[in-house]
């Protein structure tokens, strides 16, 4: 048995994975790496075989058409021997100094019924200034085994991400994740649609996950989000349609206000990177983005639409577009999110 499954999902990454699985590899314990080479045309699968020769009890590697991030992790998923199960991705890496503690305290949770473990993360700018860590420690209390009744409010800033979690593997299967091929902004999904069935979780209070921003072509980088901003309104409408989340703010209160969080977030983001594009094209998908959300839920998408942050970026008209274009700056000022 196996104790945790890193996945490394590659699409033409030879000039830094290395970084990102030698940080994995770099410890004795039973773990596996499982590196996915999602069609690349570079060096990436000669560099992913080369590190299964030399590793064969932990690194196992998959070649496969592309199908984008979320085809990497459903298969990283389909193959997974760990009880638990991380998401690298493969211009990241996990922090040295945290990694022995992290996989001890997985050790001692594998006997547990705990489903969720959270880590602190850090954003690595590339030449832009100080670093920004993401700590949870207002919101869990550290370094115990809690239920969703415990946890605290989040700051603006946070919000559970595939940096910060990790998750036992038998409830990514248990909660028929099917992550959309060809999709960015799906990691969304693989963090949403776990949570009704996390009944206990981990915070540790550490840095384990280096999240590294500044290397071009990225998804999070802003011309990207702009242009692919059809990506970011599918993946919002797939969350959205995902839960009642009437009915689990009824059973569990606080995970029912984390989630419709999620969904606040999300649509927030999907209305700002498509108004950012300044044409009409874009705003008639923002209207049918809402038209087709409350056709879903319309009492749940007037509450995020008008009671909610949402709002301040879904004014309507030029202006309403001019004030959610310069909420955007403000926000990425404080946040440096991409």
């Amino acid at each position: 048995m196996k104790l945790v499954t890193f996945l490394v999902p590659c699409y033409n990454s030879q000039d830094y994975m290395q970084k990102c699985i030698d940080s994995i590899l770099d410890t004795r314990r039973e773990i596996e790496c499982i590196i996915i080479d999602d069609g690349s045309t570079d060096d990436t699968g000669r560099i992913a075989d080369q590190y299964e020769r030399e590793n064969p009890q932990r690194v196992r590697v998959v070649h496969q058409p592309n199908g984008g991030h979320g085809a990497g992790i459903m298969a990283g998923i389909e193959r997974a021997e760990g009880v638990f199960f991380k998401v690298v991705d493969s211009d990241d890496w996990l922090d040295k100094d945290c990694l022995e503690e992290y996989l001890t305290r997985l050790e001692e949770l594998v006997e547990e019924d705990v489903q969720l473990i959270v880590n602190d993360y850090e954003y690595d700018y590339n030449g832009c200034g100080k670093n920004t860590v993401i700590s949870y420690h207002n919101a869990f209390a550290s370094n115990q085994i809690q239920t969703w009744k415990e946890m605290g409010n989040f700051s603006v800033n946070q919000y559970l991400t595939i940096h910060s979690c990790t998750y036992r593997t038998s409830v990514l299967r248990e909660c028929g994740m099917d992550l959309p091929r060809h999709t960015f902004y799906e990691d969304n999904l693989y963090i949403y649609l776990p949570l009704p069935y996390v009944h206990k979780f981990y915070y540790m209070n550490r840095v384990l996950y280096h999240y590294y921003i500044g290397r071009q072509g990225q998804s999070m980088e802003e011309e990207n989000m702009k242009l692919k901003c059809d990506h970011q309104i599918r993946v919002s409408k797939l969350v959205f349609s995902a839960y009642n989340l009437k009915g689990i703010y009824q059973k569990e209160p606080k995970l029912g206000k984390l989630m419709l969080r999620e969904n606040v977030l999300m649509l927030s983001a999907a209305t700002v990177f498509a108004r950012l594009n300044k044409d009409q094209v874009s705003e008639e998908k923002v209207r049918l983005m809402w038209q087709e959300l409350k056709k879903i839920d319309a009492s749940t998408a007037r509450l995020i639409k008008y009671h909610t942050m949402a709002f301040w970026v879904c004014l309507p008209g030029k202006m309403g577009r001019l004030f959610a274009i310069i909420n955007y700056h403000m926000a990425h000022r404080v946040l440096k999110f991409n």
